[in-house]
């Protein structure tokens, strides 16, 4: 009796255990998840955006950068420059890049220099390209947008 009596209840607590799931009401935000697989915003696409530098020497050991960006998943080439070209997040007041600028890149090599920047736009980015001599009789990077990438 004792072991029918002990069968009975673990069938009751399993059969408790196991009872239907309670219904969502199709106004409860738990029962909203996020698609995997969702499109990124403007937002975030621009704050993805990055240069990709690819730098080798040639027979007479003088550097070269090949200079490229990457946006929403899709690379542009933009130039190959003289030098060794570094990126740095952000704007830069020395080099007149604006302060709300995603990136810098560029280099001096040799008395002159090439430089890009990533700015926001309206539907993508847009690229600023920049330029110093050493020989110069003007001030300044001779920033001209060079690119506009939706």
């Amino acid at each position: 009796m004792k072991t029918f009596s002990l069968l009975i209840s673990g069938i009751a607590l399993i059969a408790v255990s196991c009872g239907t799931p309670e219904a969502k009401s199709p106004n409860d935000d738990s029962a909203i998840m996020p698609l995997a697989n969702s499109e990124p915003t403007l937002q975030e696409k621009q704050d993805n955006a990055r240069f990709i530098v690819d730098t080798y020497e040639d027979s007479m050991e003088i550097p070269h950068s090949k200079v490229s960006v990457e946006y929403n998943e899709s690379r542009t080439f933009l130039n190959e420059i003289i030098g060794v070209a570094e990126v740095q997040l952000g704007g830069n007041e020395e080099m007149e890049v604006p302060k709300d600028a995603i990136a810098s890149c560029g280099c001096w090599y040799a008395g002159g220099g090439d430089y890009f920047y990533i700015a926001r736009s309206d539907k993508g980015i847009k690229i600023f390209h920049g330029w110093l001599d050493e020989m110069q009789e003007d001030e300044g990077y001779h920033w001209e947008e060079l690119k506009n990438i939706e």
